[in-house]
């Protein structure tokens, strides 16, 4: 296991877009309360309801994925999160990496304070951390706790005096701490499982609780107390619902606090009393008080304040509805709308998240921004919405041609893969269409009519009803199937006249595609054609007719999710595990993770372009990151084009200055006597060199742009050199 201490630093400007709403843990200190959750930390006021603030991995906490919160005796507040160990300050948060031996991040799972040492479990055992050497550092680590299974995960710690005992996957164990060097026995530990305890039901220990000289272990069958007799140790149940999973306990003012699938409790003579939940709409998964108020993070259901009577009420400061991102659109009047698994899209109104109200079936998939305002949401199993003014509607197999599947019951069960359109049409992709024909297209002006519907299918040479993926360009659809390559269709101005329509069938076999395993289609903004696969990212060159491979960087793919471009055809690609720029005309990719940015998660699920501003959104498993770049906004005249930054000011090698021309062209680069100094693609950007790669002195410099048509725009700006 190796640590490394460090502070997050990105040059670029990123926003984090996060929701709170599920809560890990809870701490009131100093009349704040403090709630760590998947969506970073959130600071409030615990009397009041009024909104606080949510920090996350811009911040200084490097993730936003939190899992625990201690403060030690002097004060200080620690966080378990994922792969980091966070020193916590609101202002000032220092963050530790813990990393295994190839360098894959640990996530930590909870937290003991111990004078000089905080205890840290996580997945495979539990970590010595030593706050007081070097700043910080880890002191051990330990796997072996007595017959239990060797690295079970550790989900509690709680400290007892000279004892220390582990709440695991596996069961419980308890050990004297006195000399730690002794813990790596797997003798030095006592444990208690379901063998050796069967009265616990289940091997599975949630948390532990110190509570009037008593031992108490939350498990996922019930709450158990431990009672040490003359010949043997058993536990005993309390009183409470047997089928209670209970996932906290919680020691507020001299009460314990429960907290189960079966509700909220305290503690009475080794009895459960159920406390009320009135306005609760699921189980209280933890929570904390301050004597007036009691705070609780209900379970997939945000976060909740008691009043004076008893009754919770939603705190509605939480930022987004969900983390769980499966897809950002942007409208043409600058909307920004994000899908998400299992909750309907959002679209955020002066900077707060407003929820629409419908189906999402089994979960989320697809969201387009139409013409006007309108958005369209794919699901799985609820067929499509739209999403405009008013009410949501619904669009399934009823007056239109979108289809299920036959499975039983299936007909109406309709999955929605892909949405694309060309103005005037809407194209959908339905996965598995009974009827063999996967893609339903309509006339937006009569998307109320069955008229205004149709479909290309079996007949039109699409036989493959397993389409993943939709996209549209020039004139084209581009239908990407889930094991059999994809169809390039021309659907021509009109898709209701099928007199011009072509069908070409493209895979590895008769057109060098990488793999027949699509995962995403994407027409550039001069139609042509790039395909991301299980095994990599390809291109289509109609020239040849053939699949030209673009090998992607190291620590990129090969598992494609999602491909987009600007209006200058810079292309977007990402993967489970980062996300990666290329630029075309030099073939140079630039990498981007969560490590080492302000990208919120490796694990993106999609990328759009913001075509009004060129700002990439980015939908991860952790929420959505927005990279901004320093023009406000392209323009497409090209004689109202300007450099930027202006002064261009450059004190290293990585300073770049750009134009705000929101298509290809060339620019090229004058000194004051006319002389040229170099010459780059629009989309490139320009180092202060000259066409020998020689720095060139500050002064005033002259920019000329010619596009693929040649028009051409002009304008001038100031270098200084440092």
């Amino acid at each position: 296991m190796l640590l490394i201490a460090t502070s997050t630093a990105a040059e670029d400007d990123w926003v984090t877009y996060t929701s709170a709403n599920l809560a890990r843990r809870m701490l009131i200190s100093h009349d704040s309360l403090f709630v760590v959750t998947s969506g970073g930390v959130l600071i409030t006021e615990p009397d009041l309801m009024s909104q606080g603030k949510i920090l996350t991995n811009l911040d200084g906490l490097g993730t936003t994925d939190l899992t625990d919160i201690i403060q030690d005796a002097q004060g200080q507040k620690w966080i378990a999160a994922d792969g980091r160990l966070l020193k916590f300050s609101p202002n000032a948060t220092e963050q530790f990496l813990f990393q295994d031996n190839e360098n894959n991040l640990i996530r930590l799972q909870c937290l003991a304070d111990d004078g000089n040492y905080v205890w840290v479990g996580y997945p495979a055992g539990v970590v010595l951390f030593n706050k007081a050497q070097d700043g910080g550092l880890i002191q051990d680590s330990y796997q072996m706790f007595g017959s239990l299974p060797a690295s079970p995960s550790v989900s509690d710690v709680l400290i007892v005096g000279d004892s220390i005992w582990l709440a695991t996957s596996a069961g419980l164990a308890v050990a004297d701490k006195s000399d730690p060097r002794l813990l790596k026995l797997s003798s030095s530990w006592k444990s208690f499982n379901v063998i050796s305890n069967p009265e616990l039901g289940s091997a599975t220990v949630r948390r532990l609780a110190w509570f009037k000289n008593q031992l108490l272990a939350a498990t996922s069958s019930g709450l158990f107390r431990l009672d040490r007799l003359a010949t043997d140790t058993v536990f005993t149940e309390l009183a409470f619902n047997p089928t209670s999973n209970f996932t906290d306990l919680r020691i507020e003012r001299d009460t314990l606090f429960t907290f189960s699938s079966d509700g909220l409790g305290v503690m009475v003579d080794s009895t459960a009393i159920p406390l009320s939940v009135s306005g609760l709409p699921s189980a209280a998964a933890t929570g904390a008080g301050n004597g007036a108020h009691f705070w609780v993070g209900s379970t997939n259901s945000g976060i909740y304040r008691s009043d004076t009577q008893g009754v919770y009420s939603r705190y509605e400061f939480t930022g987004m509805p969900d983390n769980d991102v499966v897809d950002v659109a942007i409208s043409e009047k600058n909307h920004v709308n994000v899908a998400f698994s299992r909750k309907p899209m959002a679209e955020m109104v002066d900077d707060q998240w407003v929820s629409q109200s419908y189906s999402v079936g089994s979960f989320a998939t697809r969201l387009f921004a139409g013409q006007s305002g309108t958005r369209w949401a794919g699901t799985f199993g609820a067929g499509m919405w739209k999403i405009g003014n008013g009410t949501p509607q619904r669009f399934d197999t009823t007056g239109t041609t979108l289809r299920g599947n036959n499975d039983p019951g299936g007909k109406n069960y309709i999955v929605i893969t892909g949405i694309a359109g060309d103005g005037p049409h809407l194209f959908v992709s339905c996965f598995r269409a009974y009827d063999g024909n996967p893609i339903a297209f309509a006339r937006l002006d009569q998307v109320d009519s069955r008229s205004g519907w149709g479909a290309f299918g079996t007949v039109n040479g699409i036989t493959d009803t397993f389409i993943v993926d939709l996209d549209y360009g020039g004139g084209y659809l581009a239908a990407a199937t889930d094991a059999n390559g994809l169809y390039l269709y021309f659907v021509g101005p009109d898709p209701f006249d099928i007199s011009d329509d072509t069908c070409h069938y493209l895979n590895h076999a008769n057109s060098g595609l990488r793999s027949d395993i699509v995962r995403v289609v994407k027409f550039a903004p001069d139609s042509s054609l790039w395909v991301g696969t299980n095994y990599g990212l390809s291109h289509y060159d109609r020239g040849i007719d053939r699949f030209v491979d673009v090998n992607l960087p190291a620590g990129i793919g090969p598992d494609i999710t999602d491909i987009d471009f600007d209006s200058r055809g810079v292309l977007w690609v990402s993967a489970r595990n980062g996300i990666a720029r290329f630029d075309q005309s030099s073939g140079a990719f630039r990498t981007i993770h969560a490590i080492s940015s302000g990208l919120v998660s490796d694990d993106v699920r999609s990328l759009t372009v913001n075509r009004n501003s060129g700002d990439l959104w980015v939908g991860t498993s952790a929420g959505v990151s927005e990279l901004r770049f320093p023009v406000t906004s392209l323009t497409e005249s090209i004689d109202s084009v300007w450099a930027f930054p202006n002064p261009f000011v450059i004190s290293s090698s990585a300073d770049s200055l750009s134009v705000n021309y929101a298509f290809p062209g060339t620019v090229s680069i004058f000194d004051v006597s006319g002389a040229l100094v170099d010459e780059f693609p629009v989309r490139a950007g320009w180092h202060g060199t000259n066409r020998a790669g020689k720095p060139v002195a500050s002064g005033v410099y002259l920019f000329v742009i010619q596009n693929a048509t040649g028009q051409v725009g002009r304008g001038k700006f100031l270098l200084v050199r440092q």
